[in-house]
């Protein structure tokens, strides 16, 4: 009795002061489900599950102080750009976390389809795009360089360690899949 006691505490405040907390959308099992039956645990699904959780914590309705919006974080241009990259999702409703994660799947397989190299570091590089925009990340790599401000640049790069340096390890213990890195 006092040994499942311990064991109950002990996972509590191991769960409590986890670094990242659980999301708080409801739907994130089920969408967990959804993924996995229809692209298997990978290591690409676990990094994908880091990047919601990098760019809104799972939540529908964040907006960031430079204005995009939901679960994967699109500025309205991205969104108006939509219909090239996820024609088949039809009209896409962006409070929606299921839509807009769904949404943000179809976008990092568009960005990844233009990066040539090997596949793991082709998905770290979209990550980067992600963040930075596609347009500047074509830019960058032609150049070699960051063309944008400094701390824009910091912005990224603390974008990706964020996603493969921390949140990727909570995920993996989620069993999303296994680490990119």
């Amino acid at each position: 009795m006092c040994y499942r006691l311990c064991y109950c505490l002990a996972l509590v405040f191991l769960l409590g002061c986890a670094e990242a907390s659980e999301p708080e959308w409801d739907g994130r099992a089920v969408f967990k489900r959804d993924l996995i039956k229809r692209y298997g645990h990978s290591r690409y699904l676990n990094a994908f599950a880091a990047q919601i959780k990098a760019e809104s914590n799972w939540k529908a309705n964040a907006v960031s102080w430079v204005g995009a919006y939901g679960c994967g974080q699109f500025m309205p241009a991205t969104q108006g750009d939509s219909k090239y990259w996820a024609k088949d999702l039809g009209d896409i409703d962006w409070g929606d976390c299921t839509q807009n994660a769904r949404a943000s799947i179809r976008y990092m397989k568009a960005i990844h389809r233009r990066i040539s190299g090997d596949k793991d570091e082709a998905y770290k590089e979209a990550v980067k795009d992600y963040n930075r925009g596609m347009g500047w990340g074509d830019k960058e790599r032609n150049t070699g360089t960051c063309l944008r401000s400094e701390q824009a640049c910091k912005e990224t790069a603390n974008y990706v360690e964020k996603i493969f340096g921390r949140f990727q390890n909570y995920y993996y213990s989620l069993r999303y899949g296994n680490s990119i890195i």
